[in-house]
Parts: C-alpha cells; structure tokens; sequence
C-alpha cells in the first residue's frame, strides 16, 4: 500500500472457491502471502485464485482474480504401430509390394532417427514421412519378392522422452504366381535357320553372322520393350548382350509367331555361343529351346601377322643420348588382331655396336596382367651401354602360333648415341700454401721440386708425356718437361694426383713456370705463369753459366737426379748419342730426339762419359747421375 498501510486482518485468500489460512509476512506496505496446499493440485488442473484487502484507512481493494494451470503428466508411453501394408498375415501381396506402417505416439512425439526397419533380416533404409505423432515409414525393394515367399518385418522406434516402443515383428507371404499361358521362342524355321539361330554356320573373322528368332505368344501379348535379346559369347565370356530387331514392322500378330534379327562382326577367334531370351508385356518369361546355350558359329582359324610400333615418339629408346656406362630403357608396342600373346621368350631386342651383334635380351611385359593384345601391349628393358661407338637395334617377336612380327620396330634403327660429356682436367699448386715450387729461392746446384695436383671429373688418367711444366728464366721459355707421379699406384684422379719434378738450376736468374696437362680424351688446361724459385749467385763464376750453357752439347742438369731427363743444348735430332761408364764400357747407345735423353735405371749413381756425333763433329763431356 502507498497509504497508511495494509490492514492485516482483512487480507482474504480464495483457492477454487474455498478460503484459505496462508501465511502473511512483511510489512503494512508490502506484505507477501504464501499458501502451500496440503494435497498437491492434479496434472494439468486449472486453479482459480481470489485476493481481498483492505488499507488501515479503510479503503477496500478490488478483488484480484486470476487462473493458472499445473504442467501435463510426464509422458511414460512408448510409440506404437497402426495401418501395415500389406497386413500383418496377408498371404496374398504381391510380388513388387510395397511395405508401409504408421508409427505413433501419443505423448511428445517420436524420434525419427530412432526408426529402425529390417526386412528378412537385413536393415535396410525406408523413406519416412507425416509429423513426429505419426510417421508413415515405408519400403520399396529394389528387387521384386519372389511367389510364395515369407517375408518378415521387424520395426523399431522411440519417442521423444525416451521410451521404447516393444519391438515390431510380424510377417506376411507373396501370393501364388499367377497361372499365364507362357510366351516361346522358336527357330525361325527360314532356310539356313531350321536348326539354330545363326547363318553361316562357319566362318572366317571379320565375317558379319546373321541371328534370327521367332517369339510365339498364344495370348498375342507382344514382347516388352528391349526384348528378344540376343547374348553372345566368346570363350564363355560374354561379348554382346543386345536388343533385337524386328523383322517386318507392320506384323502385329504374335500368336503365330513373329521374326527378329540382329547382324554382328566376328571380332576375335575363338569359340563362340549364343542364347536368345524375351519377356512378354505382362512379365512372363519366354520358355523354348533357343533360351539355352547354343554352339556357332565356328570360326576359321586365321593367323594375321603381329605388329611390333616404337613406344617413344622418336623410336623405341630413351634417353637417346647418354654416357658410356648410362642406361638406356628399350620399349616396344606388340599387337596382334587375333589376340596371339608373344610366343616364349619373345620380343627379344637385339643390339648391334659398330655393325656387330653386341647383346640379344628377352624383354618383359609392363603389365603382366594385360592379357589383351589387340589394342597394344608395352614391352621393356633396360641396360647399361658402356663402349663408345656406333649403336643401333632392333627387336624382334613371334606370335605363339609362330607368326613372325613385322612393323616399323622391326626394323635396324640406329641409336643411342653414347659419348663421353668430357670435361679438361684441373690442376693445382701442389705445396701448401697454394704454392708450386719448394724452396722459393736458392742457390746454384739447389735441388727445387716442383708439384702439381691433377684432377679429372670422368677419372681419366694424363696423356702420355703430361702433366709438363714450363720453366721460364727472364721471361723466355728455358726448359719443357716431363713430370712424374708422387705415388704410382694412385689411379684415382677424380680426388687429385699429385705429380712432381726435382732438378736444380744452374744459372742465377729470376725463374717463372706454369703446368700444363691433357687427358686422354685431348682436353688441354694450362695455367698461367707463376714468379719462381729464384736462384742467386752463390760466386762470380756462377754468372757466366749462361754462357757453359750456351755450349753445344752441354748436358742440363748436371748432374742429373732420379729418373729425371737431361738435354744437351743445342743438339738438333738425329744426333747419335753414346755413353760410357769410367771403366770404358758403352752402357747406352741411341738416336738423341732434340729434346732430352733419361738414363736408364739401371745405370747407378757416378761419373759417365758421353759421346756424340752432331754435324760431323764428335763432343765429349761428362755427366753425374745421383739416385
């Protein structure tokens, strides 16, 4: 109350008519009232509630009625079933029935995707329809019921609140298969065909065979569309499954009997069978001996030659380059039309080098399991190719009647091309420190090694005579020579070989040298000159070696370490060269070549004596040789 207050005692509190004792608490100006009725109101009871007050003043208020209604009872009621089609216990559906029911609930509904129905056993998916209080669920096979078959029905659900319909199970049976008078087919009876549906009876591949048949109906009921149907077999494979044609258009009589044709090509030998079969408009099958397996026509054997076709676009091998040792992948592409797989151990490739046979290999199918020939079957190989030269190939088959192939593979087709991809050789500073003659300097008669590392990508050893260094004094060319290889038994060149030269230099000058190496495929690589040793004077004498050098036959080095070679300056070639040890015996005698002479192993370390014969004039001198 927004006055004086709510007199208490005036508060009255009417339930469905009846005055009742609740419970006041508050105050004069908001009181709450509370009733809590001993017997609890029914579910879904409609209850009339009536309020009286009056204010401390006096002033009486208008009583306020109002209504509200408790909630439902709790749905405990599982679904249930109604209407099945057909009926529980029919003994009459038909074949190509329907299955149908209502499945329904009289509480919140039921749970469509709870609906379960399996028909003999096997669940399957039917289509569901109407509200969640009643669902129609039905089920057309895909396959019609046989006569007389028992079906059984089973159908499960729930409803919303959970409760579970008692499992639905019942079962109805397929009517009696009608008594219908049965269409036949017949032997057209025409010449050719008093016996069989074929003509010829015999023939050759690619020839077209004629089938005819005569479909019969007592009741004149014509054959459903796509009927007679002709089914023809090939080995007991079936090769054609077709509709036949009818032979006169304007024939609507059936019960006397009517013709149908169909013309087909021989594709294949083999052996070849036939059936004919027909259902009339009503679904009656056609009864008659031409429904069995008949044998035709027989076919010619006739062996037409294989075909050997290049699978690649530029021949039948690929890569069509490469390097000696590379693989090379051969492919080839054998058909044959009737069918013939490759006789044993063919096609076979046969590969020639320089015009002779080089390699004959059976090669293998691609696809083991492709037993079809007609359209193309993939054979392969491959194999290493290691010589240089000139190769060609080709291949070669037999059917397994022994027909020879023929085609463009055939054929002598030249190819690979195998060749080296050379690349030069490389050559480095053979010291540490990127350095290529130790020591740097020196004096006269100093021993300098000179060192360089070759390295060749194919592994190819040096050209005989190389690796060579160039030894320059002043600026110009002084010596050309031969080096040697630090370890003799290293033949791998691809991680470097190290070849040196040991020799001293006798005149005092400001020396300069580069490398130069080819291997055996003739790839030269050279560096440029590199500054050194330089060799000092060691006395005054030393200065004027160039001009002892300058003297005609004058042996450089002297004396000579090893296995190095020597020169004699200015000895052109042809010059007889002889040598002697001090005892007088001649140990070498040859032509001298212009360039240098290397002392045999054989001669050990001392003084010899040597002799040659230049221009009519006999120069003597003496040589040291040190091992």
């Amino acid at each position: 109350d927004d006055g004086v207050g709510v007199h208490n005692a005036s508060i009255e509190l009417l339930i469905n008519g009846s005055k009742v004792s609740p419970i006041i608490t508050g105050t004069t100006t908001d009181y709450t009232i509370v009733f809590k009725p001993q017997v609890n109101f029914n579910y879904g009871q409609q209850v009339q509630v009536i309020v009286k007050a009056k204010d401390l003043s006096g002033n009486a208020m208008t009583a306020d009625t109002y209504t509200f209604t408790t909630v439902s009872p709790p749905d405990t009621s599982p679904p249930y079933t109604s209407g099945h089609q057909p009926s529980k216990g029919a003994i009459d559906a038909a074949t190509n029935t329907t299955i149908s029911l209502h499945i329904k609930d009289n509480g919140v509904g039921v749970h469509n995707a709870s609906i379960e129905m399996l028909v003999n056993g096997s669940k399957i998916t039917p289509v569901i329809s109407g509200t969640k209080t009643d669902y129609i669920v039905s089920y057309k096979p895909t396959v019609n019921f046989s006569y007389e078959q028992q079906v059984q029905v089973i159908v499960r659900a729930k409803d919303l609140s959970g409760n579970v319909m008692p499992e639905e199970s019942y079962s109805f049976k397929v009517g009696v298969m009608p008594i219908t008078t049965s269409p036949s087919l017949l032997w057209a009876g025409e010449t050719g065909y008093e016996n069989d549906g074929i003509a010829p009876d015999t023939c050759k591949l690619k020839d077209t065979i004629k089938y005819r048949i005569k479909y019969m109906d007592p009741d004149n009921i014509q054959p459903r569309s796509g009927y007679p149907k002709l089914n023809i077999y090939c080995n007991g494979k079936l090769l054609k499954n077709t509709a036949m044609s009818v032979a006169d258009i304007k024939d609507t009589i059936y019960s006397d009997g009517k013709i149908y044709w169909y013309s087909y090509v021989i594709p294949s030998s083999g052996s070849y069978s036939y059936t004919f079969e027909a259902i009339n408009q009503k679904g009656t099958t056609a009864v008659g001996v031409p429904t069995r397996s008949s044998i035709g026509p027989v076919v010619e054997p006739v062996n037409r030659v294989p075909q050997l076709k290049y699978f690649y676009p530029d021949g039948g091998v690929s890569p069509s380059t490469g390097n000696p040792g590379s693989k090379f992948e051969y492919r080839v592409i054998y058909s044959d039309e009737d069918n013939h797989l490759p006789g044993n151990k063919y096609p076979i490739l046969h590969i020639t080098l320089d015009g002779k046979a080089l390699n004959s290999i059976q090669m293998e199918a691609v696809d083991l399991a492709d037993t079809n020939v007609i359209d193309g079957k993939v054979y392969r190989t491959v194999t290493p190719l290691t010589a240089i030269g000139k190769y060609a190939y080709r291949f070669e088959a037999l059917d397994s009647k022994g027909m020879k192939a023929a085609g463009e593979a055939a054929v002598v087709k030249n190819g690979p091309n195998v060749q080296r991809q050379n690349t030069p050789p490389i050559l480095e500073l053979g010291f540490d420190g990127n350095k290529g003659v130790n020591p740097g300097e020196g004096k006269k008669n100093t021993v300098f090694e000179w060192r360089v590392k070759y390295t060749d990508a194919e592994n190819d050893q040096p050209l005989s005579g190389y690796p060579k260094i160039y030894i320059y004094k002043a600026g110009k060319q002084y010596l050309l020579l031969t080096m040697t290889p630090v370890d003799a038994k290293d033949t791998n060149y691809m991680d470097g070989k190290l070849y040196s030269l040991k020799r001293s230099l006798v005149a005092a000058a400001s020396y300069s040298y580069k490398f130069a190496a080819m291997d055996i495929m003739s790839a030269l690589t050279e560096n440029g000159q590199i500054q050194g040793p330089i060799v000092a004077a060691s006395s005054p004498d030393d200065t004027a070696s160039d001009d002892v050098l300058s003297n005609i036959g004058y042996p450089y080095p002297n004396p000579v370490f090893d296995a190095d070679p020597v020169s004699f300056f200015n000895i052109e070639p042809e010059s007889n060269l002889k040598v002697y040890n001090l005892a007088g015996e001649l140990v070498f005698e040859g032509v001298y070549d212009g360039i240098s002479w290397t002392p045999s192993s054989d001669l050990s370390s001392g003084i010899y004596l040597y002799l040659i014969e230049y221009e009519g004039s006999i120069i003597r001198g003496k040589l040291g040789i040190i091992r």
